[in-house]
């Protein structure tokens, strides 16, 4: 999603956009997950660090997806074992995270000094927001859907924000897992 319109559309809010570092993260985690390999644990955590460094936001949604997939580890039966995973981060890895608090108390400390406090009741979005984004093709098949279903009134509103990345990245990467499971059949 990294041509998505949503990134395009939110360029004054730059900072919210840049999630570069997040697949990495996602990408050594899976690894050391999958193969238990002390250094794809500290290649992880770099790159959360760099995440939460480049971006406040996508350090938070970065560690989000980090919670989801450990979560996801462990419903699939993967070992918890929280001291082993420390032992795996070692010293290095535990002063690759430094700058990130370095980062995070004076945040904090002047938050609060300020009163600032995150809600979410103001954060209203209607539903078609999630569905739409600015292009023609995704416009006109928005509108398709809406004549399919007459019945939906939220099909039929203007949206909000384009929180949809569109329908050409969501095809092209079901074509890509679509190729992936045809090669993996091959083997």
């Amino acid at each position: 999603a990294a041509f998505a319109p949503v990134r395009f559309l939110r360029l004054e809010q730059f900072h919210v956009a840049n999630t570069g570092f997040m697949p990495f993260t996602l990408a050594a985690l899976h690894v050391y997950l999958r193969d238990g390999r002390p250094r794809d644990l500290r290649v992880a955590v770099a790159c959360f660090v760099w995440q939460a460094i480049v971006s406040g936001h996508g350090g938070a949604m970065t560690l989000f997806a980090v919670i989801v997939v450990l979560l996801w580890h462990a419903a699939q039966g993967g070992a918890i074992d929280p001291m082993r995973r420390v032992r795996d981060l070692g010293w290095s890895g535990a002063a690759l995270i430094v700058p990130v608090v370095l980062i995070f108390i004076p945040y904090r400390l002047a938050a609060r000094d300020i009163g600032l406090t995150r809600v979410f009741d103001d954060w209203t979005v209607n539903l078609v927001s999630f569905v739409s984004a600015p292009s023609q093709w995704d416009a006109r098949a928005l509108q398709w859907a809406a004549a399919q279903w007459p019945g939906v009134e939220w099909l039929h509103q203007d949206p909000d924000v384009y929180l949809f990345p569109g329908l050409a990245p969501i095809l092209l990467g079901a074509f890509a897992l679509v190729a992936a499971a045809r090669a993996a059949r091959q083997i």
